[in-house]
């Protein structure tokens, strides 16, 4: 073998090892991202079910999802042709009605689940025979308990579904899930529909194609924001509408604090505590005597400064954090006749760790 081709092959070993390190720790800082980033805030919307009812009648069996969990919020969008009126579900709570004239209305109802409604179906009645269009959406990660808002009722003839502007009195700057929500009178027109700016995963569900039609949009966006005005929908030709902009709040956040050997976590102390997305809290750590404070760490991403002892959390997820201290002592030089100890001098000097 020359010297030539050995120094190609030391070369080409080399570059493998390089190439091998540079892979593992690729690999070491993904699995870091992947274990440390903690879960996303926002509501998520698991499915959305539709229903349309081509032929004009009173009953109306609007389709559950096939999966529903206990404490999931289900929300549904019905539209009918015309302005009769509909009856409220057992069990279900109303958040709006409203009508445009006599050509169409949009009812929206909400209900917290109790884990048998997958797959079933619930009757919707209007008050005389007409077309229906159904969505409904199947929310988990939500609040819980407070019910979603909803704007008030923006109507017109065009081709613009329009929603009003909604800022919840519920709550303030969190990871919200807004619906842009429209009816319409009339789905059987050709032509593009087009959704609010920013928001995604539109739907549109028509009665049928006759002129006796009805349908239904909707869009969703998170958004961080104390409230919304979400901009039109584009629909094919003028048309008769009834739109609403529907908020929904994110569930609770945990912080689960704790500390190393030297002091404690004083404020919120040493536990579990759940509070409501968004929440700015308030970390104070104190060291016991012969002990510094030196950081917090763990899921630290929304820690205003995690070297000072008292700092601020913003709760926009579940996070667990420690408070970290190490010991300090003190250092007694002295020297004997015929010198001295000039670094760092003579004396107690206290506090090192």
């Amino acid at each position: 073998m020359t010297v030539e081709m050995k120094r190609n092959i030391y070369k080409t070993k080399g570059h493998s090892k390089v190439i091998h390190l540079i892979v593992a720790l690729a690999l070491v800082l993904s699995f870091s991202l992947m274990t440390t980033v903690p879960a996303l805030a926002a509501p998520v919307v698991a499915s959305v079910t539709e229903t349309a009812f081509d032929t004009a009648t009173k009953d109306h069996y609007v389709n559950m999802p096939a999966t529903v969990n206990a404490g999931d919020l289900l929300i549904v969008l019905f539209s009918n042709d015309g302005d009769e009126t509909v009856t409220t579900p057992a069990g279900w709570s109303l958040l709006a009605s409203d009508a445009n004239g006599t050509q169409v209305r949009l009812s929206v109802y909400y209900k917290i689940a109790a884990g048998t409604e997958g797959g079933t179906t619930v009757n919707f009645v209007t008050s005389d025979n007409e077309e229906a269009a159904a969505q409904v959406y199947r929310i988990t990660d939500w609040h819980g308990t407070t019910p979603p808002e909803i704007s008030t009722a923006a109507t017109d003839t065009s081709n613009k579904p329009n929603p009003a502007s909604l800022d919840p009195i519920g709550w303030d700057v969190s990871d919200t899930l807004w619906l842009a929500v429209a009816g319409q009178d009339r789905g059987d027109q050709d032509g593009t529909t087009a959704y609010p700016a920013y928001y995604t995963d539109g739907i549109s569900t028509p009665s049928s194609n006759g002129t006796r039609s009805c349908r239904t949009l909707s869009a969703r966006r998170v958004l961080a924001a104390a409230s919304e005005n979400p901009g039109p929908f584009t629909i094919p030709v003028l048309e008769e509408w009834v739109a609403f902009t529907i908020a929904v709040r994110p569930k609770p956040r945990d912080l689960t604090t704790s500390s190393t050997e030297g002091g404690s976590v004083t404020e919120p102390g040493e536990d579990t505590f759940t509070y409501d997305d968004g929440t700015v809290v308030d970390l104070v750590a104190e060291a016991e005597e012969g002990y510094r404070f030196v950081k917090w760490t763990g899921n630290v991403e929304e820690i205003v400064d995690i070297y000072a002892a008292e700092t601020t959390i913003t709760m926009n997820g579940d996070y667990s954090i420690k408070a970290n201290f190490v010991a300090i002592y003190d250092l007694s030089i002295n020297s004997t006749e015929g010198g001295s100890v000039t670094e760092p001098g003579e004396g107690v000097f206290p506090s090192y760790d």
